[in-house]
């Protein structure tokens, strides 16, 4: 008991300071983060992609648990892999796929990380390679993996009008017509007058 009453007061302050390191290392663990994640989106915003992918690859390493973080790496793979040969691209593309379903993990209920993952998914789906005219075709062997994302969006928000339309905005693009088709008749229910002024819809 003697020895307890001894080494308590030792034991608090260590407690204490570890405490206080640990908090400390966090903290700036995840402001590092903000600056790199912000520092990848100005470059991957002015062409900078191989910057942008390094600092990205920076600010998910540093805070891996943040879905935005996930978001942006996937979105500087596919940035870094326009114009570039088919077999860069296509590992590019697995990574992007796991980045973007990494995001969608780890905030799966967050409607903000649906929809801002639906233009990356639309990108996935195009032949980014040099040989495939960077971007002016679809890629046969990932459109499958949009069209289901899309498609799971589209039945997680049936009922929300702003998903339907940026939904049926990319499945335009990608040549859905089917989908697009029926995703204009889901939008007609819930928002008719929107079929009247919104191009994406035409």
């Amino acid at each position: 008991m003697n020895f307890i009453k001894e080494f308590r007061k030792p034991i608090l302050l260590t407690v204490i300071w570890v405490s206080f390191f640990v908090s400390t290392w966090v903290y700036l663990r995840l402001y590092s983060a903000d600056g790199y994640l912000g520092s990848a989106d100005e470059e991957l915003s002015t062409g900078y992609y191989s910057e942008g992918l390094k600092d990205a690859k920076e600010a998910a390493f540093l805070n891996p648990f943040e879905a935005n973080y996930q978001r942006v790496l996937a979105k500087a793979y596919i940035l870094s892999s326009l114009g570039k040969d088919k077999e860069t691209v296509d590992a590019n593309k697995i990574k992007v796929i796991q980045y973007l379903e990494d995001a969608y993990t780890l905030n799966p209920n967050n409607l903000v990380t649906i929809r801002n993952e639906v233009p990356l998914y639309y990108f996935l789906a195009l032949d980014l390679s040099a040989s495939g005219g960077a971007g002016t075709k679809t890629d046969e062997t990932y459109l499958p993996t949009t069209k289901n994302f899309l498609d799971m969006a589209k039945l997680r928000y049936k009922n929300d009008a702003g998903v339907l339309v940026l939904v049926a905005k990319y499945e335009k693009k990608l040549g859905l017509i089917d989908d697009f088709n029926d995703t204009v008749a889901q939008v007609k229910v819930l928002r008719p007058d929107l079929l009247d002024w919104n191009a994406s819809l035409k």
